[in-house]
């Protein structure tokens, strides 16, 4: 199931805001890191300085690229 951008900014703005329980936002949080392939997406969420907007986290989220070894 592949979301769409706007979709994507919605969950980071359910898991910012912390909007289910545990276990839903953990849920939202996997589906928002496989869709973008990113695994810092919770260090945007909840760990930059200053805070980032849910559309900054998945435009940096959409734009990770894994390191080629």
């Amino acid at each position: 199931m592949a979301l769409t951008r706007v979709e994507l900014v919605e969950l980071v703005k359910k898991i910012a805001d912390s909007q289910g329980t545990d276990d839903e936002v953990a849920d939202w949080m996997e589906l928002v890191m496989n869709e973008t392939g990113c695994p810092d997406v919770g260090e945007y969420i909840f760990y930059t300085e200053p805070e980032m907007t849910p559309d900054e986290v998945v435009e940096k989220a959409m734009s990770y690229k894994p390191i080629q070894l």
